[in-house]
């Protein structure tokens, strides 16, 4: 099965009031290594020029506000002159769709079929955020979405659904969860690939 891994990393916990800082997509087809796995990766613009930011998130995210603030103004944000991959929140539904026809995944950017997704607590934090963008609900994710924190649940010691690190630690995969967008999708596909005795 084809997915994709989706990770959003945001300036706080409310979608509609709080924006999308950065945004990564892994294209996974359980075959490829997971080094050559297509990647979307953008930071996030905001057209108002402004963001609405809780102070832990700002804390928790401070590495991405800062590439976001060398944002050079004067070119376009697709400028190959850009120091990192921005766009603006108000295109960032229609160049994800375009990547995602890029590889055949949807077949019409303007009435796209449905995509599987993975992702941590991907319909109760990272859609919800996705649905407040301009045309966020072209964006049409099938119901079922590929979790891995029930697979790595513990009900003798779990009093609720394993966080991304813990399913990382009970995995056996040695590394700590940096919280930006693309290496968290990678996580997720790694977690999935372990489980099923897929290699990296």
């Amino acid at each position: 099965m084809i997915y994709v891994a989706i990770d959003l990393e945001t300036s706080g916990l409310y979608p509609g009031i709080h924006q999308i800082l950065e945004f990564g997509a892994v294209l996974e087809d359980m075959i490829t290594p997971v080094d050559q796995l297509p990647i979307f990766h953008k930071y996030v613009l905001s057209a108002k020029g402004s963001y609405n930011c809780q102070p832990t998130a700002i804390i928790m995210n401070i590495d991405i506000m800062k590439k976001i603030n060398e944002y050079n103004w004067k070119i376009p944000e697709n400028d190959p002159e850009q120091p990192h991959p921005f766009v603006r929140d108000d295109l960032l539904v229609g160049e994800f769709l375009k990547w995602l026809k890029s590889y055949g995944i949807i077949e019409n950017e303007e009435a796209p079929g449905y995509i599987n997704v993975g992702g941590k607590n991907f319909m109760g934090f990272d859609y919800p955020f996705i649905k407040a963008l301009q045309y966020g609900n072209k964006i049409k994710i099938r119901r079922r979405i590929i979790d891995p924190a029930p697979l790595y649940f513990d009900p003798a010691v779990d009093a609720d659904l394993p966080d991304l690190q813990t399913c990382l630690d009970r995995a056996g995969i040695t590394k700590t969860v940096l919280h930006t967008a693309v290496e968290d999708s990678i996580d997720v596909i790694k977690l999935f690939r372990h489980k099923f005795g897929i290699p990296f």
